[in-house]
This record gives C-alpha cells, sequence and structure tokens, in this order.
C-alpha cells in the first residue's frame, strides 16, 4: 500500500511507471472507490458468507440459463460477436458482465488512468484504491495455465469452469470487444476456475515468497480521499470521463453526475468560497490568488469536457453564452 501518496502529482508520478507498461503489454488495472474492498467477483458479493462451492455453483448455472433465455428476445450483439462460433460460459458470463448480471468474472482494463476513475468518481469520504497486476510474470508462476482448456472447446471449458479447481490460479479474458463501452475503457477479465476465492486472495498466495523483481507484479495503489475531486478533475482535462468511456446516454448521465458532484462538493474549505467573489473573502492574499486559480482551473477542466461532449469548441460556446452560467 502507498502510504505517502498525497496529492495528484504524487499519484500521477507512481502512473507514470505503468505507461508503456500496459497498452498490448504485461500489465492491468482495476479500480474501486473504497480500499476496504476485496477483489471479489459480483456473484460473490450476492452471497459473502458462502462457503459451499456446489451452492455456488449451481446459482450461477441457474442465473446464466435465465440470462441465456431472456437474451435472446432483446439482443444480437452476441449473434455478430461469435461469427458462427459455440459460445462456452466465458463468452455468456463477459456479455452478462456488460450488462450487469453477477458472474464470476472481474473487470479489469489496460488503461492505469481509465482505473484511476473508478477509483475517484464516487465514496469521497473513503480512500479508493488501483491494483496493478502483471499477466505475463503471473503466468510464469507454476501451474498458473495448467487448467486452461484449449481454445475454441466450450465442453472442455464447462467442465473446467464446473470442476471448482485449481483455486489458487487465475487467467486473463479477453475477446475482440462486442460492445462500444468495452473498447473505450480497453476491457479485460480475469477468472478463477474455483467460484468462491476473493481474487486478491488468489493472487497474494500465487506470489507470496516468489522473487519477482520490481517494480511488484501485484500492487495496490491507495488514492486518499481528499485527493478525488482534483483527481476527477485531473483526468476530466484528460478526455477520461463517463462520456468517453460509456459512448452511450449512460455515458451522458454519468458524466452530468461527476460534474454536479464538483459543484455542490463543500467538504474543501477553498470549496466553501467557491460562490462568494474573491474580494469579500475574509483570507489572506495567498488564499485569495489560490482560490483564484482553483476556480479557473476548474472552469477551464469543465468547460473543455463539455464541449468535447457537445462537439463544439469551448470559446464559440464561451463567446455564446450557451455553455453554462458561471457561479
Amino acid at each position: 500500500m502507498d502510504n505517502a501518496l498525497k496529492s495528484c502529482r504524487d499519484i500521477l508520478a507512481v502512473f507514470d511507471v505503468y505507461i508503456g507498461r500496459s497498452q498490448g503489454g504485461p500489465y492491468i488495472f482495476r479500480g474501486q472507490p473504497r480500499s476496504d474492498w476485496t477483489l471479489r467477483p459480483s456473484i460473490m458479493r450476492m452471497a459473502p458468507h458462502s462457503t459451499v462451492p456446489a451452492k455456488m455453483l449451481n446459482v450461477e448455472k441457474r442465473a446464466t440459463e435465465q440470462f441465456k433465455r431472456h437474451y435472446s428476445i432483446h439482443g444480437n450483439e452476441l449473434d455478430r460477436f461469435l461469427a458462427g462460433t459455440p459460445p462456452d460460459s466465458l463468452v455468456w458470463w463477459s456479455v452478462m458482465q456488460h450488462y450487469g448480471a453477477p458472474t464470476r468474472l472481474l473487470d479489469w482494463t489496460e488503461s492505469p488512468y481509465v482505473a484511476l476513475y473508478y477509483a475517484v468518481c464516487d465514496n469521497w469520504e473513503h480512500p479508493g484504491t488501483v491494483w496493478a497486476l502483471d499477466i505475463v510474470k503471473l503466468y510464469e508462476m507454476p501451474g498458473t495455465q495448467d487448467w486452461w482448456p484449449e481454445p475454441n472447446d466450450p465442453e472442455k471449458m464447462e467442465a473446467a469452469m464446473a470442476a471448482n479447481d485449481h483455486g489458487n490460479h487465475l487467467s486473463r479474458v479477453e475477446y475482440s470487444p462486442v460492445f462500444a463501452r468495452m473498447a473505450a475503457q480497453q476491457s479485460v477479465f480475469t477468472v478463477c476456475p474455483a467460484i468462491l476465492p476473493d481474487h486478491d486472495c488468489v493472487l497474494d498466495s500465487v506470489f507470496k515468497n516468489k522473487d519477482t523483481g520490481s517494480p511488484e507484479p501485484f500492487r495496490r495503489i491507495e488514492i486518499p480521499p481528499e485527493v478525488k475531486p482534483e483527481m476527477l478533475r485531473h483526468l476530466m482535462g484528460m478526455n477520461i470521463t463517463g462520456a468517453s468511456m460509456f459512448p452511450d446516454l449512460d455515458g451522458v448521465g454519468r458524466f452530468v453526475s461527476d460534474l454536479t458532484r464538483l459543484r455542490v462538493d463543500f467538504d474543501n474549505p477553498l470549496k466553501q468560497w467557491i460562490r462568494k467573489p474573491v474580494q469579500e473573502l475574509s483570507a489572506t492574499a495567498n488564499e485569495r490568488e489560490l482560490l483564484e486559480t482553483y476556480r479557473q482551473a476548474t472552469d477551464v477542466a469543465q468547460e473543455e469536457a463539455i464541449a468535447n461532449l457537445l462537439g463544439q469548441p469551448r470559446g464559440d460556446a464561451d463567446a455564446k453564452g450557451e455553455m453554462r452560467e458561471r457561479p
């Protein structure tokens, strides 16, 4: 855990280590808005105290069957994706994961900044976490790939998933993107052949007492709560927003929610002053100067992000007065 990270600059310096190591390289990332959350797949979040694999395998089987039954009424994306290939459980689970159904898959991304967005976009009263995993070093660990069936063999894949064996291994799962948001977020998954374990427990076990060199193959980067609003603003300036990662109306809703949250967050003492004219503040000259710099940076980042969303230059929008009303 990185307890020394106290600012956006500190955090981004850590992430610079991974630039060039992801993007088709060995590292994948996962962001979570609370540091006390484990790497638990969604189906096990619904039954956190379950200790009987057979029961959870039955729950998983029924959930998959129900999704298949109803999916045929609504969707044709899977038909385009499969192109005649028989779907195995992993294919179905990737589609289910996309639509919010519970599965044993865990979402990751090849972009550290996409993961960072998920770590800072919510739960501002709690620290967030970005997990970094070196998939190449994971596969170098003894026995990691022993359980993985041959490609394009649904029967062996089904048997491997149902066997609930090899609980100390994980594998990366990646398909050609079916959905626009999977492509936008550079999505990949991890899967464990056993249904019960949290993925962080599996990874801790795999790398325990192993000499893996530097940087660490499995790392947890903690994001302090006081840094989250500033980091979200910084990501907006990089066009890492809900709208860019969810290229549909869901993304517009997420983007507006993020902007609104930034507008009404008054926990930071600077932001308690945001609606007062600078000259009226009972503050030192340095504090007033800092506030004005903060306000201008916030306005520019938000205006640029909105202009990108609307597809129009920020200057034109400002000149017409159509973008927004200044506070």
